[in-house]
């Protein structure tokens, strides 16, 4: 009787745990974690020297991680009005346009310049 009453214990606190690690999982939010990992800076800083960036990766929340072929520097370009990168795009600096730093991201093991476009000055 007592090996009964452990087998049970055992088995519905196993189902327990495991519905604890579904509702944790199914709560994750990517879009929350990304912006976590963000820093905006008060002022556009640096220039990059561009006229193309590629996409290398896009993340779950539609950025994307670009680099300019030049320097082969990655940076982080947000995604706007539910904008669809692709693996591989070239993305063109507007006419009258260049690149600066507005913020960075922590990603992985790396910290990139966060990236947009800004009127030439």
């Amino acid at each position: 009787m007592k090996n009964i009453i452990i087998f049970f214990a055992g088995f519905f606190s196993a189902i327990i745990l495991i519905s604890v690690g579904v509702a944790v999982t199914y709560t994750h939010n990517p879009e929350e974690e990304i912006k976590e990992q963000i820093t905006m800076l008060n002022e556009p800083q640096e220039t990059f020297e561009t006229n193309v960036l590629t996409v290398k990766e896009v993340l779950e929340d539609g950025s994307a991680i670009v680099y300019e072929e030049s320097r082969s520097t990655k940076m982080l370009f947000l995604a706007k009005d539910k904008s669809a990168f692709f693996d591989n795009q070239e993305i063109k600096v507007p006419q009258g346009k260049c690149v600066r730093q507005i913020g960075v991201f922590k990603h992985y093991f790396e910290t990139l310049p966060i990236v947009d476009f800004f009127d030439k000055e």
